[in-house]
């Protein structure tokens, strides 16, 4: 089972080990690759139980897509808002190592303001 692996620092590119590899008894070689080779960017798989599965196919009917143009869909909006909450709370830590502070009725005034809009 020939693999790719990333050069590491002393290792030249292009260069070949072998391993022992103890699962299955058997040996596997190993070409270490000029670039990192990430194996998850090939495809990906996600098993979902049965009644998940069912309820997403029926989301995807309604919205007129269908499961996998979905889920791609959704999983980007979700990387999208987690990235935009970090970025959020990271803008919060930095205002507090400048000092800069909320007073509470004003924090419960914008929260308030959040949610009636």
């Amino acid at each position: 089972m020939d693999q790719e692996v990333p050069a590491t620092a002393g290792q030249e590119a292009g260069a070949t080990c072998s391993c022992m590899a103890r699962q299955r008894r058997s040996v596997a070689s190993f070409r270490v690759a000029s670039e990192p080779v990430l194996a998850y960017l090939e495809g990906m798989e996600v098993h979902f139980p049965p009644d998940v599965e069912t309820r997403l196919q029926q989301v995807a009917v309604a919205s007129g897509k269908d499961a996998e143009q979905l889920v791609k869909e959704t999983v980007a909006r979700m990387l999208e808002n987690q990235a935009r909450f970090i970025a959020g709370v990271q803008r919060g830590i930095e205002q507090a190592d400048r000092g800069e502070f909320g007073e509470h009725k004003d924090v419960l005034n914008r929260i308030d303001r959040l949610f009636h809009s």
